[in-house]
């Protein structure tokens, strides 16, 4: 470990030893990981994810971490936060360059900005460009990869950056065939009116707040959606609306939720309380629900 840590104060990157992952993510749970690192630019994520192929540990790409379950003891030796890394955001030739550590709201504030619609439905989604377009983040009937031109990814197997044109991209109902740490993306909208762009952002914004639970610790939407079904009406139907294990309850206000009732939650609450909800809807409709966080 002392060794490991020589490299990163070698090649100047950030880093905590032993550091809780609670703070780092929306639902405020995980315990003590052994490294927490914060490379800047490119070049020094490249160099990480070197080191940690030559060492052969466990790691995990932390964004904005909204849609993310730590358990007390993370099985992964290493958490890579992109909060410090470089970013930058900005309108050339009627394309949108960001970096991928550009959170939604930024995003959504830019194009209304420079009165870019299209994109409207991602507004009051907690989450940062590189995790939509990886999950392929939607709501109201649409996606991330709609809008997506390009990507630059750094491929975690050869450790050399790509780039990827929308062709190169297959995506579906929250997933994508995107292999490796996004870095940077293009995006491509229609001009609209200002006023117009805000007036849609403000209701979806509003819709949210009065559908699910904001306000509350949670990591998003637990369950992905099928193709004839919603898991929210299931779980409604099955009366588990309000079911608590621990810290952990099924948000009364909506079901797809999971929500942090009070400080004694823990990430193996969240996850037991999924495996209930699965195998009670596995039950009754003989469905097998898919998760949209990330439990890891």
């Amino acid at each position: 470990m002392k060794r490991f840590s020589s490299f990163l104060k070698d090649n100047n990157i950030n880093f905590l030893t032993h550091q809780s992952l609670a703070p780092f993510t929306s639902f405020k749970l995980g315990g003590n990981v052994d490294y927490l690192i914060f490379p800047s630019d490119h070049k020094q994520l490249q160099i990480l994810i070197k080191l940690l192929k030559d060492f052969d540990y466990s790691y995990f790409v932390l964004g904005n971490g909204s849609n993310v379950i730590f358990k007390s003891k993370p099985s992964v030796k290493v958490v890579i936060s992109m909060q410090d890394m470089q970013n930058f955001l900005y309108l050339e030739n009627d394309l949108v360059y960001t970096s991928a550590n550009i959170n939604l709201f930024a995003f959504n504030k830019f194009l209304k900005d420079n009165e870019l619609t299209g994109f409207e439905f991602s507004f009051g989604i907690p989450g940062s460009i590189g995790g939509s377009i990886k999950g392929n983040a939607g709501a109201f009937e649409h996606s991330t990869c709609e809008y997506l031109n390009s990507v630059i990814i750094l491929n975690t197997e050869t450790c050399e950056f790509e780039h990827l044109s929308k062709k190169d991209i297959v995506y579906k109902y929250r997933k994508t065939n995107i292999k490796g740490i996004i870095i940077e993306a293009v995006f491509k909208f229609e001009k609209g009116d200002y006023y117009e762009i805000s007036k849609k952002q403000n209701q979806y914004f509003e819709i949210r707040k009065q559908t699910q639970p904001f306000g509350t610790l949670n990591a998003g939407s637990v369950f992905k959606r099928g193709k004839n079904y919603i898991p929210a009406e299931l779980i409604d139907k099955l009366g588990l609306k309000g079911l608590a294990v621990g810290g952990a309850i099924v948000s009364p206000k909506h079901s797809g939720f999971i929500i942090k009732k009070d400080n004694t939650c823990t990430g193996e609450d969240v996850i037991n309380l999924i495996k209930i909800i699965k195998k009670e809807v596995k039950k009754a409709y003989k469905i097998n629900l898919e998760e949209e966080i990330i439990i890891v």
